[in-house]
Order: C-alpha cells, then sequence, then structure tokens
C-alpha cells in the first residue's frame, strides 16, 4: 500500500507538470501568434523601420491596438530636418506641407494622452542636435496643460520623480520593458475581446496599403511628413454621442474629470515648464508662434460661461500672452471658433476643427511675413 501510494503521487506530480507545460506551451504560442501578427500588420513595427518605409513607399501609419508615442515624431524630425516645425496636440495634427509651400515641413504633433505638456516638447527639442532643430516653430497650446486639477499636473511631482529615476540606465530599461509589457497585455485583451478577430482583417492587409491596422482598413494616419491624415469617408458631426448644445455641455463639464476639471487659478508649475521651453528656443534662436486651437461654439460658450470653469479660462488667456510676447514670440489666440467665423459644422467633435482652421491660419502667418 506505501508502495501504491508513493506510486500514486509521483504519477499524481507528473500529470500535474504535463498540465502546467501544456498550458504554458499554448500560453507562448499564442504570444507568438500575436506578436507575429501584430509585427506584421506594422503595429509593433519599430519606428525607425516605419519611417524608412514611409519614406519608401508614402504609406499611412496608424496602430489600432497600440499608441504612437513621440519617439515616432522624434525620429521625424531627424530625418527632415524641417524648416518649419508644427508641435502640440492632436488639436494641431491637421496642419501640413502644403500650408508652407517652399518650406521643409514636418508636423511633430502627438496626442495628448502621450504628449506630457510643455515638458513632452522640451524632451523632443532637447533630442535634437543644434544642426538639427527648426528655424521656426508653430507651438498650439492646450489650456488644460494650465489647469492645475488636469491628471497629469496633478501627478506631475510623481512624473519628474519617474523622469529623474529614467536617466539611470538600468531602471529606464525596467521601466521601458514594464510600459511594453502593460500595453501588450492591453493590446492582447483589445484583440481577444473585439468583435472583429484578427483574421477577419486578414482580407484588407492583403489588399490594401497600411502600416498598422486603422491605416490599413480606414486608410487613416500619420503621413511621412508628420500630419495625421483622416478618413475621406468620414461624416461630419457623426460623434452621436457627445452633446449638441451649450447646456448640455455645461452638464457634461460640471462632472469633468480629465481634461477640462473645475478650476479657478492656472498652476504654478506648468507656467514653469512652459517659460524653460520658451526660454530654450530663445537660446537657441528658434523663431516660435504660440497659438490656441478652436472650439467648438457650443462648447467654448459653455467653456467661457460655466462659473466653476470660466475664471480658469479667463486667467489662462491672460497669463499666456504675457508669458510668450515679453520673449518677443507672437501669440495667436483662436479658442473662440467666432475669431475664424467657425460654426459647430467646422468641427470634428468638441475641440478638433478642420482644415479650415489651418488653411485659414496658414494664410494669416504666410501674410504676417513671420515665415519669411
Amino acid at each position: 500500500m506505501h508502495n501504491s501510494f508513493i506510486s500514486n503521487f509521483k504519477d499524481n506530480r507528473k500529470d500535474i507538470k504535463v498540465f502546467f507545460l501544456t498550458v504554458a506551451a499554448i500560453f507562448v504560442v499564442i504570444v507568438l501568434i500575436l506578436e507575429g501578427y501584430f509585427y506584421w500588420t506594422g503595429e509593433t513595427l519599430p519606428y525607425d523601420q516605419v519611417i524608412q518605409r514611409q519614406a519608401r513607399t508614402g504609406e499611412y501609419y496608424a496602430p489600432k491596438y497600440f499608441n504612437v508615442y513621440r519617439q515616432y515624431k522624434m525620429l521625424g524630425i531627424k530625418r527632415l530636418k524641417p524648416e518649419v516645425l508644427v508641435l502640440g496636440t492632436s488639436r494641431m495634427m491637421r496642419f501640413e506641407k502644403k500650408h508652407f509651400p517652399g518650406k521643409r515641413f514636418y508636423n511633430g504633433a502627438v496626442d495628448a494622452v502621450t504628449a506630457w505638456g510643455s515638458e513632452g516638447v522640451l524632451d523632443i527639442l532637447h533630442s535634437l542636435k543644434d544642426d538639427e532643430l527648426p528655424h521656426k516653430i508653430i507651438l498650439g497650446i492646450d489650456p488644460w496643460i494650465f489647469n492645475p486639477n488636469y491628471a497629469q499636473n496633478r501627478e506631475f511631482k510623481m512624473y519628474q520623480l519617474k523622469k529623474k529615476f529614467r536617466d539611470v540606465a538600468i531602471i529606464k530599461g525596467g521601466y521601458l520593458f514594464l510600459k511594453s509589457l502593460k500595453e501588450h497585455i492591453m493590446a492582447y485583451d483589445l484583440v481577444i475581446n473585439e468583435t472583429k478577430k484578427p483574421l477577419e482583417f486578414l482580407p484588407e492587409v492583403f489588399k490594401k496599403k497600411g502600416i498598422g491596422l486603422n491605416a490599413v482598413i480606414f486608410h487613416t494616419g500619420f503621413s511621412i511628413d508628420g500630419n495625421f491624415v483622416f478618413p475621406v469617408t468620414r461624416e461630419r458631426n457623426d460623434f452621436t454621442d457627445i452633446p449638441q448644445t451649450m447646456d448640455a455641455w455645461q452638464k457634461k463639464l460640471a462632472h469633468e474629470n480629465s481634461f477640462f476639471p473645475p478650476a479657478h487659478d492656472v498652476d504654478q508649475n506648468a507656467v514653469k515648464s512652459f517659460e524653460e521651453l520658451l526660454d530654450y528656443c530663445k537660446s537657441r534662436n528658434v523663431d516660435v508662434i504660440v497659438m490656441v486651437a478652436p472650439f467648438r461654439p457650443d462648447y467654448y460658450d459653455a467653456l467661457t460661461t460655466l462659473d466653476t470653469h470660466k475664471e480658469f479660462f479667463q486667467k489662462f488667456r491672460e497669463v499666456l500672452p504675457k508669458l510668450v510676447t515679453a520673449r518677443g514670440y507672437l501669440f495667436f489666440d483662436y479658442a473662440s471658433p467666432y475669431s475664424l467665423k467657425l460654426g459647430n459644422d467646422d468641427f470634428d467633435d468638441n475641440m478638433h476643427a478642420y482644415t479650415k482652421f489651418n488653411d485659414i491660419v496658414s494664410l494669416q502667418i504666410g501674410k504676417a511675413g513671420w515665415l519669411n
């Protein structure tokens, strides 16, 4: 009986081992399949290879499951060495080469979630050698980066601490690995839970050009010049889930906790970071135009009339031009859509204007002689 017990125990232990090895093998196979799929469709193609391929084929770059970080734009700037460089968030992404004829142009704007305000812009400029710096920068500034209750400002001290420690090579390597691992796990989850499965996208991948699934499916994404090209089939005002009146926006803003949480003054850390950015440009003889892109009329009206928001918005518009003009730079406040005669139909959503804004502004910049 004793021998039988030992024999059963060994068999059970062997079965458990086989089970875990089988599960591990299945997991590894699934990961390899997904990673191969991501790489083949361009989702995880390294940025330097993305840019090389774009320069060769002119394809758009737009991953479906992964963010595009400013390192992609840094490489684009280094490659082109633009005379005119646009920086900011997605609200500036529609500026393109045609707006600045005769100039080497690049749009270095990135999504707000990866931009990190003035600190992020300064990181981009610090990555460039003196001969890679542009002659002129059009800098789009969003009000929320000066809001003390904006999430990234609430995390400013933690961000600074992380940045300090990331300067240590071994910590930086570990941080980047964990960040990448987290993003890949989130991508796996999205793929697994998505209604349309990876195999269903394959016919489009074979038939259409593009780097990244969104580029393939919607023929959209970043061009080789850095601007973001939106789908040509996109319907105007197809965002049915957003408010359509000032009153509705006021109700939504009253509970806002991301871009425009309630506030009454500007964040002094944000002011300091912005001054550092302007001073760096000044020290490198880079000419700068700072502008605030417009908001949709009903949203703008809500921002400027709601008691919990209007005081901050007013102070932002008082402080920012003083910081800019004190250094001899030009400042354009286009926050009000009425200044450019823009209506609700001239906007993608509440804060992204269609190209009418870019067309008008580029003409004004040209007439001002700033590009000479």
